[in-house]
């Protein structure tokens, strides 16, 4: 089975909305909660909306990384870790490295250094454990957690196959059970649903047949919505109940689509997804603490801080990728993990 060019497409569009999804996610405002309007509509959108992508971009991943293979041997295994290697491994480490060297550099401008939620400075004087353990563990860059928690995902990917193959109805309960005591196992289950649904050839293209269902997830989404405006920060129930924006989303796509949405006015904007991704920490942090600082903490520049920084973040990184894909391709390319 391979990926239709509507599918394709589909993960695509869904992909570039759940990565500015993220920016808002990490455009939160902590500590305004005497602004309550505000307060309950960032934390139903950072918390909520936010979250999007963490079903969306596992179930992808595991979807593409099984949907071609067909009783894989050990050269096939061995050609999946090369090229994850490149597009996964590699960027890791570099962006890991990059946003280390920009919070040290901001640490010690006088100005900038004040705003800096994290501090790394301790490093220098570090011994290699503890390099070890912020290069490829925490990680320094905490927004890269997602290409980690993919990076051991594919490290035992011929034992999930296996797994998945041969023992799906004991191995789907376990992981279930143990995502509530470990947030790997979240990512893990994600994974493995869009892995499974490669390797038992389901069909993803498989639409609502009336409405009325796609109503039914919509006010369930904005339920879901209202609940995470109450509660502080989500935890693992609350994250496999964004699972239900998933499926809302996912749906919506196609009922915009048979609608004659194309989606073409992003089109060139979604080859910078990925890079939007890793480019947006600190970065976002440094647009989003200069626009409090102008607003001098009125509740006006709260707004227009959560809802503006995002899209300038988005626009900033897709000019700072287009300039280095036209100058320098080669090292976008390896930044980028080949993408």
């Amino acid at each position: 089975m391979k990926v239709s060019e509507y599918q394709s497409w589909k993960f695509k569009v869904l992909s570039f909305f759940a990565m500015i999804l993220v920016l808002y996610a990490h455009a939160y405002i902590p500590d305004v909660a005497q602004y309550k309007v505000f307060y309950i509509f960032e934390k139903s959108v950072a918390f909520c909306w936010g979250r999007l992508f963490f079903p969306l971009f596992f179930f992808i991943s595991g979807y593409l990384f099984y949907v071609k293979l067909s009783d894989p041997d050990w050269s096939v295994w061995k050609q999946k870790y090369r090229s994850r290697v490149k597009s996964l491994l590699i960027p890791y480490i570099i962006w890991n490295i990059l946003c280390l060297l920009q919070m040290f550099i901001l640490k010690y401008i006088p100005v900038a250094g004040k705003y800096m939620n994290s501090d790394y400075t301790q490093l220098i004087h570090g011994g290699l454990w503890e390099w070890i353990y912020t290069l490829f563990i925490v990680p320094g860059g905490f927004h890269l957690w997602f290409i980690r928690d993919l990076i051991l995902i594919v490290v035992v990917s011929p034992f999930l196959y296996f797994c998945i193959r041969k023992m799906i109805f004991i191995y789907f309960p376990l992981i279930i059970f143990f995502s509530f005591y470990n947030s790997w196992f979240q990512s893990l289950t994600m994974f493995s649903i869009g892995a499974a649904c490669a390797i038992y050839n389901i069909s993803l293209e498989v639409k609502l047949k009336h409405k009325w269902g796609l109503v039914l997830l919509g006010t369930a989404s904005l339920l879901l919505m209202l609940y995470c405006s109450m509660i502080f920060i989500p935890d693992t129930k609350e994250l496999y109940l964004v699972a239900i924006l998933f499926l809302f989303v996912w749906f919506l796509y196609d009922y915009l689509y048979r609608k004659g949405w194309r989606f073409d006015f992003i089109k060139r904007w979604i080859p910078y997804t990925f890079f939007i991704y890793l480019f947006h920490i600190p970065a976002l942090s440094i647009v989003k603490k200069v626009m409090l600082l102008v607003g001098r903490g009125e509740e006006w520049s709260y707004w227009i801080t959560f809802l503006v920084s995002p899209f300038i973040m988005a626009a900033v990184a897709i000019w700072i990728g287009g300039l280095l894909k036209r100058y320098l391709p080669k090292l976008y390319s390896v930044l980028t993990g080949g993408r």
